[in-house]
């Protein structure tokens, strides 16, 4: 899920796009489970494979269900927009000023 989140980032900013695009864009590409659950189905099928990977299957395709949509929907909370005008602000007040030569 992390680097799902990652590379959504870097390749919005990349594109060009402001930052609650960029965690946007991150969020949007974490695992909502559906492509999860066929992938523990045919593994708990195959022969050999570890009969525990199906609690664990489970449980990851679950937390992916629930966080996936809450966590996409992040960027539109005012408190989560604050913190990103906070950090805005701070980012331009830090930057050094353009010299003239």
């Amino acid at each position: 899920m992390g680097t799902k989140i990652i590379t959504g980032y870097i390749a919005a900013k990349r594109a060009g796009i402001a930052l609650p695009g960029r965690v946007r864009a991150g969020l949007g590409l974490m695992p909502r489970g559906e492509f999860s659950i066929v992938i523990a189905g045919l593994a708990v099928a195959t022969p050999g494979i570890e009969p525990k990977l199906a609690p664990l299957a489970t449980a990851y395709v679950l937390i992916t269900v629930v966080t996936g949509p809450m966590l996409a929907r992040l960027p539109d909370f005012a408190w989560f927009k604050r913190i990103i005008r906070r950090r805005q602000r701070a980012t331009h007040r830090t930057e050094p000023l353009p010299t003239t030569d």
